[in-house]
């Protein structure tokens, strides 16, 4: 039988199926929990506290985090060591923006910060970012689900319109 255990990382939650090791450490922020055991593990701490953040398992099994409250960086947390690696810098600020692992792995991020339309690529590979085309609307607090085609439906959340862009 798998596994379940919850990744939190700053006020985002994680659950991740069948990832052994999650690893733990001694921050105060971050928890790893086994919904099976009914117990928590403090994990390491990030290099700043984060909000408003996304957190996105990639293929290799680490958790990419991004952004927080005008933050322009982001961090992968790798389980079998328990520790945090810097993922570099972003273009922009992102705060409640997304985050969409897309099928060849890299991660889109789009929206979020001070009113954002602007979106970036995210490549583990090479571990950097790169800018892409930007949605017809800035936006905050939104959805965004990979479809079977590859696109990413972008629903919902706030503009600086002050109306909802649907």
């Amino acid at each position: 039988m798998s596994s379940i255990r919850y990744f939190v990382a700053g006020a985002c939650a994680l659950l991740a199926l069948a990832l052994p090791g999650l690893g733990s450490g001694s921050g105060s922020l971050q928890s790893v929990a086994s919904a099976e055991a009914g117990t928590w593990t403090a994990a390491a701490s990030m290099s700043i506290a984060r909000g408003s953040i996304t957190a996105t398992r990639l293929g290799n099994g680490r958790v990419l985090v991004v952004g927080g409250s005008d933050e322009h960086t982001a961090e992968l947390y790798d389980p079998p060591t328990g520790t945090w690696i810097p993922a570099g810098t972003l273009s922009h600020s992102r705060s409640l923006h997304i985050a969409v692992r897309l099928a060849d792995g890299r991660v889109l991020v789009a929206g979020g910060g001070r009113w954002e339309a602007s979106a970036e690529l995210y490549d583990p590979a090479t571990n950097s970012w790169t800018p892409t085309g930007s949605m017809n609307v800035d936006r905050i607090a939104f959805t965004g689900t990979l479809l079977a085609d590859g696109r990413v439906l972008v629903v919902g959340g706030n503009s600086s319109s002050g109306r909802s862009p649907g």
